[in-house]
This record gives structure tokens, C-alpha cells and sequence, in this order.
């Protein structure tokens, strides 16, 4: 037998048969991984100095770029109230974009009582500065007494998403 092959047959028999091996190599490089972690001998921060760079390469707009768009969530009742709001905000240019989910049960505490109901979600793409907007337009035709509407910015997308956003969302001013 060439050295190669007991060399193979051992590299097998020590992962294969007996998968301590690899288990006690991996205890021992983790524990010399933290251990040299938590004594400052070397550091994360150039790896994270790379993390914006790594979104822009990866063709994704940076959150300076977007920072004007939000997504807004609305929960409805029923698919005729979740049309009615969808075709209200894209039909009024307050959003581009309206996603009906549906599958969605909300469980929550109204007067007191626990709750659970089956609703649907709407997912909302507009501008941020037309949140206010939005909000009124929901509260005015919503049916609840006190209805979902929550945004978060948009940080990141795609950029000829983003301007098909733009293009078809109404300006703050108009």
C-alpha cells in the first residue's frame, strides 16, 4: 500500500468511523478561536468596515438612497375591506404598490378580553414623507375603531425597483 492510500485510509477511518475526532478538532479550534477573541489578539472591525461595500457590490442601493421610501403595514378584516384600502392608496398615488396577505391570524388584547382573528395583511410601499397621508386615508375608511398602521424605512432594494417606486408614488409637495 502507497502512502497515499494509508494516508487516505486513515484521514477516512478518523472521520468517518470515529466522528469524536472531528468533534474534539472542532471543541479545540473554537476554544482557541475564542480564546483568542476575548484577548483582543485580533479583531472583527476591518470585516465589518466591509459590510457597506459588500451591499453595494451586491447591486443593492444603500440606505442614503432610500431612506425616502417606507413599507407600511394595515391589517383588514376581510379581502373586500384589504381592496377596498389597496385600490384607494395606489388609485390616490400614495402607494405603488399593495400586497395582500392572506393566512394571517392576529391574536391581542382588546378591553381587556384576549383575542384571535383571522385577518389579512396589507403590505404598502410609499414614500415617508407620506406617511401622515397614508395614515389618514386608512383611519377614514378602515372599519376597525382603532386600526393597525405601522411603517418601517426602507434601508436597501433594488435600484430600478426603487425608481419604479418613485415614478409611481405622488411627491410630498404635489
Amino acid at each position: 500500500m502507497s502512502w497515499f492510500a494509508r494516508r487516505r485510509s486513515f484521514h477516512m477511518a478518523t472521520t468517518t468511523q470515529k466522528p469524536w475526532v472531528m468533534v474534539c478538532l472542532g471543541v479545540v479550534l473554537m476554544s482557541l478561536f475564542v480564546h483568542a477573541a476575548t484577548r483582543g489578539l485580533f479583531s472583527l472591525r476591518p470585516l465589518t468596515a466591509l459590510l457597506p461595500s459588500l451591499a453595494f457590490t451586491a447591486g443593492m442601493a444603500s440606505s442614503s438612497e432610500t431612506s425616502e421610501f417606507s413599507v407600511t403595514y394595515v391589517t383588514a378584516p376581510n379581502m373586500e375591506v384589504a381592496k377596498t384600502l389597496a385600490r384607494g392608496l395606489v388609485g390616490a398615488k400614495l402607494a405603488a404598490c399593495v400586497n395582500i396577505v392572506s393566512g394571517v391570524t392576529s391574536v391581542y388584547e382588546w378591553q381587556g378580553k384576549m383575542e384571535e382573528d383571522a385577518e389579512l395583511l396589507l403590505v404598502i410601499k410609499t414614500r415617508a414623507a407620506l406617511l401622515a397621508e397614508v395614515t389618514e386615508y386608512v383611519v377614514a375608511t378602515h372599519p376597525y375603531d382603532v386600526c393597525e398602521v405601522l411603517a418601517t424605512p426602507v434601508t436597501g432594494g433594488n435600484p430600478p425597483y426603487l425608481a419604479w417606486l418613485g415614478d409611481n408614488i405622488k411627491s410630498p409637495s404635489k
